[in-house]
């Protein structure tokens, strides 16, 4: 059986910590990365079986790094959840353009950790 790897990509370090104890409850390798940069670095060395990943970031935010994902053959198929807090103002166009760039789920912040575990679990069990 493939183990079960999930790369976080989100600048808070406490949510990072949070959703590593969650995921690795659940027998999940988890990767952390503080930026999108550091993510894509992360993405194409551990090929994760998910990755989670925030908007906005440093270095290099959701957008970018999820533009760059997609144009990289060796990355490009491996399922996103977008993970953000968003205002009601940008709420709307986030979730469009997430959609627009084919993710497999999108969440507003905060959730509860082990339901964000269900979420990508469905999302990598799907074909």
């Amino acid at each position: 059986m493939e183990s079960k790897r999930v790369l976080i990509v989100d600048d808070d370090e406490e949510l990072c910590e949070l959703l590593r104890i969650a995921f690795e409850a659940k027998a999940y390798e988890v990767f952390t990365a503080l930026d999108g940069e550091a993510g894509l670095t992360m993405a194409r060395k551990r090929k994760p079986s998910a990755i989670i990943l925030d908007i906005k970031m440093p270095r290099l935010n959701g957008y970018e790094f999820l533009s760059q994902l997609r144009r990289d053959s060796r990355i490009a198929s491996i399922p996103v959840i977008i993970l953000t807090s968003v205002t009601e103002s940008s709420s709307r166009s986030d979730e469009e353009w997430a959609r627009s760039m084919e993710v497999q789920d999108f969440v507003s912040k905060p959730i509860e950790p082990f339901q964000l575990v269900e979420r990508v679990e469905r999302v990598v069990a799907s074909p």
